[in-house]
Parts: structure tokens; C-alpha cells; sequence
């Protein structure tokens, strides 16, 4: 299938399977078919420049395995993101680097992924080994249903933002000992 598709240049380095998406422009919709990564890296010229997902994508249980937003807008496009539930894999997310949860599919331009509906299945915090949060990152939570907000070991969250386009009476829960350095919006 289609790995990458609008303005933007989509690199695979090396003998692994690490692929750095870099953007001066949005948005950016990446592959069209379900795949498994070793490391993905979205490091936009602009933090204004979104990446939509178009499919599944699976980080693997390789040491050294993680999702990277350096900088940008990472929108999981209501689909979420897959792991093997590694003891080895990472999530990290920079200063100036946003990651939306159950955002809006398609060519979304919003820098908060909600340009149409938000995703109604509930899109949790993928599950890694380690999360590496700046305190000036952000991650927001998009679904259209009830939603657990998963807890983040110290130092938490940078920016927590809880965004959902409602279309029925929902709840978010946040998970015991959840931890906020920034702001918690909603």
C-alpha cells in the first residue's frame, strides 16, 4: 500500500525498520496498509504540520523499539497504536511534539486532530515499557466514548488535554495517580 502520501519526505534508515517523517507543510497522511515499525520518527519543520495515521501501525518488541514525536502533531487518526507489550520498547515525546488519541480520521488539519467527528472506540495511551514525556509535550485525548485517561509514571503527563467532539453523554476517567506537570485542559 500507499507509505506516504502529500508534502513531506518519509525516510527509511538503516538495516531496521525506522522511518523518520519530516514535513514542512501538512497535513501529512502516512501508509495505507497495517505495518510494523521498529521506530518511528515524526520531526516536523513546523509544530503546526500534522501526520495522520491512514492505518495500523505496530511498534515492535525490539530492543531499542519506539515512537518518537520530536516535533509536530502525530494524529493516531481513531485508530490507535499496536504494541507486543515489550519490556524493551519506548514513547517519547519532545517540547514541541503533540500526540492525539482517537483524533479525526482523513486529511485532518488541526493542530488538536479534530477537524470532522472523533474516533467513538475508546483510544487508550498504547502501552510501552518506558514513556518519556517532556514537560512542555502534549498528548490529548480525542474518543467519542468513555474513556480511562491511562496514568503516566513521574513525571506524568507535560500537557494533558481531554478533547472529545461528544455526540452522547461521556466520561473520562483519569487513572489512579495520574500526574500533570502542565496543564490539564479540556
Amino acid at each position: 500500500g500507499t507509505l506516504f502520501t502529500n508534502a513531506g519526505t518519509f525516510t527509511a534508515v538503516g538495516a531496521t525498520s525506522e522511518f523518520d517523517i519530516t514535513s514542512a507543510t501538512g497535513p501529512v497522511q502516512f501508509v495505507s496498509a497495517a505495518i510494523t515499525l521498529h521506530i518511528l520518527k515524526v520531526n516536523s519543520a513546523a509544530s503546526s504540520t500534522v501526520v495522520n495515521q491512514g492505518a495500523l501501525v505496530t511498534i515492535n518488541d525490539t530492543s531499542g523499539a519506539k515512537l518518537y514525536v520530536q516535533s509536530g502533531v502525530l494524529n493516531d487518526s481513531g485508530l490507535g497504536f499496536a504494541t507486543s507489550a515489550s519490556t524493551t520498547n519506548n514513547l517519547t515525546i519532545d517540547s514541541g511534539g503533540t500526540l492525539c488519541l482517537g483524533g479525526a480520521a482523513g486529511a485532518n488539519t488541526s493542530v488538536t486532530c479534530d477537524t470532522s467527528a472523533t474516533s467513538t472506540t475508546t483510544r487508550a495511551m498504547p502501552t510501552f515499557q518506558t514513556y518519556t514525556l517532556n514537560s512542555a509535550s502534549t498528548v490529548i485525548y480525542l474518543s467519542d466514548a468513555i474513556t480511562t485517561v491511562t496514568a503516566i509514571a513521574t513525571p506524568g503527563y507535560g500537557n494533558l488535554t481531554l478533547l472529545p467532539k461528544i455526540l452522547a453523554a461521556r466520561t473520562y476517567t483519569l487513572g489512579t495517580n495520574t500526574l500533570v506537570a502542565g496543564a490539564l485542559d479540556s
